[in-house]
């Protein structure tokens, strides 16, 4: 949000992004129902796999659309041949780490 100066859609836009996953991850952690065993303590019994999976889909999307928006405005900022020192970071750590994840 930062990168874009607190424009109205990104931080609208984000939000609910950020709000979607999380929901889905609070409904997928009380979906896991759980048994006390006295040899290894606490242990799932049962689990809805579907909404994991959908946690995952959510995380990798999310990471997407940051990485997305980050590379195009940082290629704006480039072009327009500012390169000040946050961009230079960008560039240099933040890109590798989201291309990585």
């Amino acid at each position: 949000m930062a990168v874009w100066q607190n424009t109205k859609i990104v931080v609208i836009g984000l939000s609910v992004l950020l709000a979607g996953q999380f929901g889905i991850s609070l409904r997928a952690m009380v979906a896991i129902k759980a048994a006390y065993n006295d040899r290894f303590g606490c242990k799932p019994v049962s689990v809805k796999a579907n909404l994991f999976v959908a946690l995952f889909v959510m995380t990798m999307v999310v990471d997407f659309i940051i990485l997305s928006l980050t590379v195009v405005k940082t290629y704006i900022e480039y072009k327009s041949m500012y390169h000040s020192g946050l961009i230079k970071l960008i560039f240099r750590d933040g890109l590798i780490y989201f291309a990585v994840v």
